[in-house]
């Protein structure tokens, strides 16, 4: 079986993840991928593929508040993200989904329900969680927004998290021309929740999704009796580009203490 290779950033540009999602996703050989970014640098707003600005965005509020505009490859919404969102996304083999998922088909719609499971694990605490349509919610406040993109061999699943936000900079969202029932036309302050107002910091969480990662391999070691089904490492926002692509090529090729790349690397699960 492929390793699931754990990847944690951390205040890492979501314009450069989203370049090694695409990467990753559209590369058939990549394997199992699940990356976790602590915030980016920088406020920008991000748009699915299909979004139109000028439908989206309030665009002289964005031009204003210096808040750039950029398009992901996958679908879904429209977000404005910074140093407190957290970003969680897998991407992966299509096979893994009814391998080792449980899934018996392989319709995003499946995938999205297979995913409320998977975070209800992160989120155990808190009894209120819940898949809205298609989205992470306490009740009827959305916290995370997710978008997704399937190929014959590849999958993509990936969240954004609302740790916290500036009230003012949700002004330069426009209120989408379609949204989810459960939403009945509120706007998006009263539409959305912060998490701190539930969890200390984004460490706790993203800590919580890594953990459930390994749950879930732990299960296929056991059912396989393999002991090397995932690797993880983690890389902070100073790291440039050669580092990042030494880890795409081979992650188990970084030493375990490799102080002048600034790597972090743990060994594979036992």
């Amino acid at each position: 079986m492929k390793p699931v290779h754990l990847l944690r950033l951390h205040n890492f540009s979501i314009f450069k993840q989203l370049q090694i999602e695409e990467a990753l996703f559209r590369c058939k050989d990549a394997g199992n991928w699940v990356i976790i970014n602590q915030g980016t640098p920088d406020p920008m707003v991000v748009m699915g593929i299909s979004g139109k600005p000028d439908r989206l965005v309030n665009l002289d509020k964005a031009v204003d508040m210096g808040v750039p505009i950029i398009k992901r490859f996958t679908g879904g919404g429209t977000v404005i993200v910074d140093q407190s969102t957290l970003f969680a996304s897998f991407i992966m083999d299509i096979d893994w989904l009814t391998e080792h998922a449980g899934l018996k088909s392989k319709f995003p719609r499946d995938i999205m329900k297979w995913s409320e499971g998977f975070y209800r694990q992160v989120f155990s605490d808190h009894q209120d969680f819940s898949l809205m349509e298609h989205d992470y919610s306490f009740g009827v406040r959305k916290f995370g927004g997710n978008a997704q993109a399937v190929s014959r061999n590849r999958f993509v699943h990936h969240t954004s998290f609302l740790f916290d936000f500036i009230n003012d900079r949700m002004s330069v969202l426009k209120q989408p021309e379609n949204t989810p029932k459960y939403r009945e036309g509120r706007d998006h302050l009263s539409f959305l929740c912060k998490l701190k107002d539930r969890y200390e910091n984004t460490e706790t969480i993203a800590t919580n999704i890594e953990n459930a990662v390994r749950s879930i391999n732990l299960n296929i070691n056991n059912n396989s009796n393999s002991n090397n089904n995932i690797s993880s490492s983690s890389i902070n926002s100073n790291n440039n580009s050669e580092d990042i692509n030494s880890i795409l090529i081979d992650v188990n090729s970084v030493d375990d203490d490799n102080s002048n790349n600034n790597y972090s690397y743990r060994s594979p699960l036992n």
